[in-house]
């Protein structure tokens, strides 16, 4: 059974068959804007394309002492004993439009944002989550074993730490019934993550929305060490 579920509001497809760049769109309220108390998430994700969304429910999986998640492209990293259940809304022949929610109420979606960084990926020269190979592992390791929306933002800094990003920019949202954080990525290694006042609200397009960070602030505030860089 799901717990502390924030409330959801998502609409995973539209179906698009123009060559328009897709329009994926986040708002985020917080528990104090929200009218029962709760944050609230509602997702877009406009992708072209005929596409179907599969909803899985992926039972706990539990490991052995010295187990590893082996990643789509060879790559293994130690991972904790066992892990919690998910739905996952798994949106066909994209590679970004999975939506994930756990069974402690954390939810994971995400809005593409170009840098000025390329997409080009070198497969043979880094450990970076590439964007064709492993762009669904980060997203599901953190499903897999975030009790909070802050677990999930400090457990995808360590990822991004340790193996780098591959794709040219994105903002994932992770939320859960009491907070809600946006957190932009640019690939290599470089991150930022706000969490958003329980009294306000986001909207998140196609673009970075993190305009300025208060460095003093550790309790609302996520980065990397290069940020400034």
């Amino acid at each position: 059974q799901m717990k502390n579920i924030c409330v959801l509001i998502s609409s995973f497809v539209a179906f698009l068959y123009s060559i328009a760049q897709p329009k994926c769109y986040t708002i985020v309220v917080g528990k104090n804007a929200s009218e029962n108390g709760k944050v609230i998430v509602a997702h877009n994700e406009d992708d072209y394309g005929d596409l179907v969304v599969n909803i899985h429910k992926v039972p706990q999986q539990n490991f052995g002492k010295n187990s590893y998640y082996k990643f789509i492209n060879g790559d293994s990293a130690r991972f904790a004993k066992s892990s919690y259940s998910f739905l996952w809304f798994e949106t066909t022949n994209q590679l970004f439009g999975d939506f994930y929610i756990n069974e402690f109420g954390v939810a994971i979606c995400s809005n593409a944002c170009k840098s000025k960084e390329k997409d080009e990926i070198k497969p043979d020269k880094s450990n970076w989550l590439q964007i064709k190979e492993l762009t669904l592992d980060f997203r599901r390791m953190i499903a897999m074993r975030a009790k909070t929306s802050r677990q999930a933002v400090e457990i995808a800094a360590r990822l991004i730490d340790t193996l780098g990003y591959g794709s040219s920019g994105r903002t994932y949202i992770f939320a859960d019934a009491n907070e809600a954080w946006i957190m932009a990525v640019v690939k290599g290694k470089q991150y930022v993550a706000i969490r958003l006042p329980d009294d306000g609200v986001a909207i998140i397009p196609n673009y970075y929305t993190i305009r300025e960070i208060d460095t003093t602030d550790k309790q609302n505030v996520v980065f990397s060490k290069n940020i400034f860089n």
